[in-house]
């Protein structure tokens, strides 16, 4: 039973802990995976599957490859949770509730963005009146276009919150500074999809920098 831990320690933990370093730090565009229950399911039967058939190469033991695959399945379902969990790890702490009293949002978004959804829901709890709109990417790609977005400032879904443009995952800080100060701007971007931002599951790795849509640095959270 011991040597089945160790195997399974071995060829689980190590590729759990390979694939969140690729997830948060190679390309923080995987992290919207952390988010979709299916896709944890999905890690956690292949790792499982990894680990035992590990064990089967270096044993022959069926029934021992067999509790490896299980331990690892049930322990990568548990580590992944915790870790696509936003109240787990450094994660930024979150404004109050309230913070967009009476602000009017429209959401230009694709239908299958699922952190697009995270981030609305963020702005509903903030308590801003927000409408959705369901574009193709042809569609959401003109929308961008005509709002001065360039594709390097680009982020999934874009918003007008209170006649200003707001792309992306943008701290809910930052929203309230733009439409508090109503500075003679176009709007605001955070460029990407930064994990431990609204919407995006995930610790915060590095300060956000949100820009205004020409590139300059507008704030830094």
């Amino acid at each position: 039973m011991k040597k089945s831990f160790l195997f399974a320690l071995l060829f689980g933990i190590f590729p759990i802990a390979v694939f969140a370093h690729g997830a948060y730090a190679l390309d923080e565009r995987m992290a919207a995976i952390w988010g979709d229950p299916w896709a944890l399911i999905g890690i956690s039967v292949v790792l499982g599957v990894f680990a035992g058939g590990g064990m089967f190469l270096f044993r022959r033991d069926k029934v021992e490859s067999l509790k490896a695959g299980l331990f690892v399945g049930v322990l990568s379902a548990l580590v992944l949770t915790v870790l696509a969990n936003p109240e787990a790890g450094s994660m930024p702490l979150a404004p109050a509730e309230g913070s967009l009293i009476g602000a009017v949002a429209t959401v230009y978004k694709s239908p299958t963005c699922g952190c697009c959804s995270g981030y609305i829901e963020e702005l509903k709890r903030q308590g801003a009146n927000v409408t959705v709109e369901m574009v193709d990417d042809r569609r959401l790609a003109e929308i961008k276009t005509e709002h001065g977005i360039s594709p390097e400032h680009s982020s999934c879904h874009t918003s007008i919150i209170d006649g200003y443009v707001v792309e992306g995952h943008v701290p809910i800080e930052a929203v309230k500074k733009l439409i508090t100060e109503k500075p003679a701007i176009k709007g605001i971007t955070l460029p990407g999809m930064p994990s431990g931002t609204p919407g995006m599951a995930g610790p915060k790795l590095a300060p956000y920098e949100i820009k205004l849509l020409d590139g300059t640095i507008y704030l830094e959270i």
